[in-house]
């Protein structure tokens, strides 16, 4: 598999899965659990949070694992991600909803970085990555 097809490839499965995750989470935490809306956003700010703390370590993650190896180990862990959230139910403790919600945000804002193209490029460049997947040719 080339790199231009594990990106298409990534980028269609993290489009149909995560797109709409910000829109339902909310509906989940005040439908399907019954919390206000002022709490069902409480619940969401970890999301942002684990999103902003991850933006000064993507492109060392990216020179330590390699381009390709983070796209698709990513991309799983934002499947099993998403699909832990079907676990959520009326009795699930609040701690676990933040945790999954920073997760969910870590893994969602390294998805798009990586999806954007900016840090793989600048780490191709520089022919980084530890298994050398991403160097130019």
């Amino acid at each position: 598999m080339t790199d231009i097809q594990t990106l298409v490839a990534c980028r269609i499965l993290q489009e149909l899965g995560a797109g709409g995750m910000p829109f339902l989470l909310p509906l989940l935490y005040q439908i399907g659990m019954g919390y206000t809306p002022v709490q069902a956003a409480l619940l969401i700010v970890s999301q942002p949070l684990a999103a902003m703390s991850l933006k000064m370590t993507v492109p060392r993650i990216l020179e330590r694992f390699g381009y390709r190896r983070v796209l698709l180990w990513n991309t799983l862990a934002m499947d099993g991600l998403i699909l832990s959230f079907s676990a959520i139910g009326p009795g699930t403790a609040v701690w676990q909803i933040l945790v999954q919600g920073f997760m969910f945000g870590f893994c969602s804002s390294l998805q798009y970085s990586e999806l954007r193209g900016e840090d793989g490029a600048s780490v191709s460049r520089r022919g980084g990555g530890a298994s050398g997947d991403n160097a130019s040719p």
